[in-house]
Parts: C-alpha cells; sequence; structure tokens
C-alpha cells in the first residue's frame, strides 16, 4: 500500500486551521498512521485542538524526532488569492493554497518519512518520533504542552520542518537575515551553483522572545480641567525614552545569531478625544539570544518600572509569553547530515546559519538543553504567511527521501 504523496499534501492544504482547528488534521493523520500500523497518541489541547504524537522504532534511544505544526495563519485578503485558499492548485510544479509553505508540506514530508521508515521499522537501532502541534502560529502552545508533560525529554535529535528556502534573488538584499553575513561574492556564488529557484539554508540556532506588556495607570478628567486628573500617556512617553535608552544600551551579541531585536509593537490609550485618559499601554517583542535571555531582559525591566513608580508614577508589566534561544553545539552531527545529504538532492551548497523567528524548538528542548536541533524544511519563507503561497512539488518530494536518509544514518 503506498500514500499519494501529492494528494495528502493538497488534502492537509485542503484541511482548515487556522488559527485552530487542528484536530481535523490530526485525525486524518492518524487515520494513515494506524493502517500502516503506527503507533499514535493524542495530546488533547481544547475540544478542537489535538497534538497528534506519532511513533516507531525500538522505543529504545537513541531518539529522533521531527516537529511540524498542524495550524496556519490567517487567508489574508481573499481578492489577492488566485483560487480558494483551501483549494490546493497545482501549476508549473508548484504547489499553491494556505499552509503550503508554512508549514503542510514539511509535515506531510514528515508523515511520509514516517511511513518509508515503517516498512524498514525492524532495522531501525532507536526510535523515530513524530509531533504534530497545534498553535504554533500563535505562541507555540502544542509545543509548551509536551514540554509540561515531559514527552520530549527523551529526544536526542529534533527536525522542525519549517520553511528554509527563499527565492534566490532575495539573498542579494543587504537586509535580508538568511544573507546578511555572508559576503557578495558567497551570495554569488551560492546563487551561480544552485539549479533550482530557491536556495536552502539548514538553520542551526534561532533567536527567544520575550513579549510583555507596559500598563501605565493615570486617572481620567476632562480635558478641559486636565489638573484633576493624571495623563497616563504623558507617563507611558516617560517610560518608552527610558526604555528605549536601555535598549541603546545591551551590547550583547551571539557569533551566530548575532545581537537582540526589541521592537515596539502596539500602542493603546484613551476612550475619547476630550477626556483625559486614565490608561496606556504598550506591548514590546524582543527577540533573545543565550548572552541576553528573556529572564534578563525581564530583571531589568522591572528595574525600569520600580525607577519610575519610585517617582510616584503607577507603572505595571505584564509577561506574555518567554521562548528561550535555541543554539546547537559546535558539532551538530544531525546539521551535518541534513547538509550531506540534502545538497546533492537539491543541486546546491546548504549553508548553516541561525535566524531570527521562533519555532516550537523553545519549548521541545527546554527540558533537554543538549537536544542537537536543525531547522530545515520543504516550504519558501520568503512566500510563507503571503496571498497565493506556495511550495515546489519537485523539492518537496526530495524532502521526503532527505528525511528518510537523515534517519537511517543518524541511526546508524
Amino acid at each position: 500500500m503506498e500514500i499519494d504523496s501529492e494528494k495528502l499534501l493538497t488534502d492537509l492544504i485542503g484541511i482548515n486551521t487556522v488559527n485552530g482547528s487542528e484536530k481535523d488534521i490530526a485525525d486524518y493523520i492518524e487515520r494513515i498512521f494506524k493502517e500502516f500500523g503506527i503507533k499514535t497518541k493524542n495530546l488533547k489541547y481544547d475540544d478542537n485542538r489535538v497534538t497528534l504524537i506519532a511513533e516507531i522504532g525500538t522505543g529504545e534511544k537513541p531518539v529522533i524526532a521531527f516537529d511540524g505544526h498542524e495550524d496556519t495563519v490567517a487567508f489574508g485578503n481573499l481578492d489577492l488569492w488566485k483560487q480558494s485558499p483551501l483549494e490546493a492548485k497545482i501549476e508549473n510544479g508548484l504547489v499553491y493554497g494556505r499552509g503550503s509553505s508554512d508549514m503542510k508540506a514539511g509535515l506531510a514530508a514528515e508523515v511520509l518519512t514516517m511511513l518509508n521508515l515503517k516498512k524498514i521499522e525492524s532495522d531501525l537501532k532507536g526510535t523515530v518520533r513524530l509531533y504534530a502541534t497545534v498553535g504554533e502560529e500563535v505562541g507555540e502552545l502544542g509545543a509548551e504542552q509536551i514540554m509540561k508533560d515531559h514527552l520530549a525529554d527523551d529526544v536526542d535529535a529534533l527536525v522542525v520542518g519549517e520553511p528554509t528556502g527563499t527565492n534566490k534573488e532575495f539573498l542579494r538584499r543587504k537586509d535580508f537575515y538568511m544573507s546578511k553575513n555572508m559576503s557578495d561574492e558567497q551570495i554569488e556564488n551560492l546563487i551561480s551553483s544552485n539549479k533550482l529557484e530557491n536556495q536552502f539554508f539548514a538553520i542551526i540556532g534561532h533567536k527567544g522572545g520575550f513579549q510583555y506588556k507596559i500598563i501605565a495607570h493615570g486617572k481620567s478628567a476632562h480635558s478641559s480641567m486636565p489638573e484633576l486628573g493624571h495623563n497616563a500617556i504623558e507617563d507611558l512617553l516617560i517610560y518608552a525614552t527610558l526604555q528605549k535608552k536601555y535598549f541603546d544600551s545591551v551590547v550583547a551579541e551571539n557569533h551566530l545569531l548575532g545581537n537582540t531585536t526589541p521592537v515596539v509593537t502596539l500602542l493603546s490609550a484613551g476612550e475619547q478625544i476630550n477626556t483625559v485618559p486614565d490608561k496606556a499601554e504598550m506591548c514590546v517583542n524582543i527577540r533573545t539570544i543565550p548572552e541576553k535571555n528573556s529572564d534578563d531582559f525581564e530583571k531589568d525591566i522591572c528595574g525600569l518600572v520600580d525607577k519610575l513608580n519610585s517617582q510616584g508614577m503607577n507603572i505595571e508589566m505584564q509577561v506574555l509569553e518567554k521562548l528561550d534561544p535555541v543554539f546547537s553545539k559546535d558539532v551538530n552531527k544531525l546539521a551535518n547530515l541534513a547538509k550531506k545529504i540534502a545538497e546533492p538532492l537539491l543541486n546546491q551548497t546548504i549553508p548553516q546559519i541561525g535566524m531570527s523567528g521562533g519555532t516550537d524548538a523553545s519549548f521541545i528542548v527546554k527540558n533537554n538543553p543538549d537536544m542537537e536541533v536543525v531547522v530545515f524544511g520543504p516550504g519558501n519563507i520568503s512566500a510563507a504567511h503571503q496571498e497565493n503561497e506556495f511550495v515546489s512539488l519537485e523539492v518537496y518530494k526530495s524532502f521526503t527521501k532527505i528525511y528518510t536518509d537523515m534517519v537511517i544514518n543518524y541511526l546508524q
């Protein structure tokens, strides 16, 4: 019995998992695995959200695992889509549809890899596991649940199938994160030797994340008598100036991931134009590195808040999310295998780099910091989250072979 790889991908794209409703896709994959005799476990997040865990092999170490998320981002502007985002369309070797790149192609390739390996299960000298998670796009919800339930503590190596390809021409942009640490000569060598449209990278580390909200509390009053109130906006602006000075003073750097990246992302204050606002809010997203992690920033930000509160203000900090950076050791057998196996199959050099964005790995590695990690998948990161998102059918099929060979070689 064989599974049609194209049908698997188009079926996954056709299941609506926008920011939720992942149970349908978990059920679909579970039915396939049961047909092939693969053991599965459901990890319920809520009524319509299920992380699926599948396993083959000896049940003993070493354990190599795959991670792929079931959810997608919203459709965006429907008028810009060439077809329904849930109608997978194959045209000129590309598969269009929401989630095709991020990351249903990666998830489908991981499912096919499990099916391939099931056929040779008796030859496997270790365990292979798949985590198909919920809520990656909204805070790594499934991965956090896996961490809290200690379901990945025994994993030795983790392959995250997020999209790590990009349009080759983007590499020439000086501000593009995948190539910003490369020389012009290195970039041109990559492009000239690459026979595909996309350049792929093996990601061996990524930044963590610290998200928090600052709330300045004041007192409402009529705008004609502001002296009877206390303007929360003014206090928030004072805080923002102090915070900017602090961010400018942070000099921590990682040789793979670069500097920390703080960004003010949301502002909110006031209810109407003729009332002194009693509350003003600011949300901040910081991409962190091992040398300056979320705990460090939380301590420092609390210090800024305490300083202003000692001067008579009423400012509050609420931590929204803390994600650890993922940083591979100097010797990463898994990433080296990815490079060695993928280069001839994709007809290109595969550089090993770090990236700013986060993945499920931040939670999955938390109980086992020695876990080897590589983020490596068939999708096109420069097309992800956009209208008419697409993935190369040829590359998607190649990654099934890449993943299968990686497992076999790793377990040897």
